[in-house]
């Protein structure tokens, strides 16, 4: 058994049930849910249990397993692991940037800034703020985020395409003993951009640079509303 197949298989059985030490199941449902055979699943079930990962007995047709001290410890060395690589999903910090001054333009479109105070709550300041993360943050950050979509339009004898947007608090981040002031604004990302996802555009009600009193070099915090 190798270490994909070992990790895959007790990150599965961790997910049947909320009780690492009582999770009931049929070899049958363990292998659909890792993708394997009904043999295959039995024989990893048997490489687990030899290695001290989990203890098992069967009731009927079930066993019922109980993932051990020793599986524990490996299931905790993958979290940090991951932890390491992807930090506090729910917290995001970037670097303001200057950006190429489109911003305003487009966020002052009456096809855009309709579907902002409908889904958003507040009508934008006609700019946006642009922020350079790490890379990967943003996959990270977002997955903790419900999408909301703003739709294409066309005017002006111009097509202009969709938004995927994010609700979020925005922050600045001037250090300890500083005052720090939260905005509550959103993140823009157009569907169709010359940006990566290390680069993001920032929208809010109010001008950002003045009201968190930021300039380009500065640090902002991006934070999950219900953190």
């Amino acid at each position: 058994m190798n270490k994909t197949s070992k990790i895959e298989l007790l990150l599965h059985l961790a997910e049947i049930s909320e009780d690492i030490h009582n999770i009931t199941a049929t070899t049958s449902l363990i292998a659909k849910g890792i993708n394997k055979s009904q043999q295959s699943a039995s024989r990893n079930l048997i490489a687990l249990e030899k290695k001290g990962l989990i203890a098992r007995k069967h009731v009927s047709n079930r066993a019922i397993i109980t993932i051990t001290d020793k599986g524990v410890l490996e299931l905790k060395g993958i979290y940090l692991i991951l932890k390491k690589m992807f930090g506090d999903s729910k917290k995001m910090e970037g670097t303001v940037f200057s950006g190429l001054g489109e911003g305003k333009y487009y966020m002052s479109l009456d096809g855009y800034v309709r579907q902002f105070v409908s889904k958003f709550g507040f009508k934008p300041y006609s700019g946006t703020l642009n922020l350079r993360v790490k890379s990967g943050d943003t996959v990270r950050f977002t997955s903790t985020l419900k999408e909301i979509h703003v739709e294409g339009f066309k005017a002006e004898s111009r097509t202009f395409g969709g938004l995927i947007c994010y609700h979020a608090s925005i922050s600045n981040n001037h250090g300890e003993g500083k005052k720090s002031v939260k905005i509550i604004g959103a993140i823009v990302i157009p569907e169709r951009t010359h940006y990566d996802n290390s680069i993001l555009e920032l929208i809010a009600p109010i001008n950002l640079r003045k009201r968190l009193s930021i300039k380009d070099g500065d640090k902002v915090m991006l934070q999950n509303l219900e953190a």
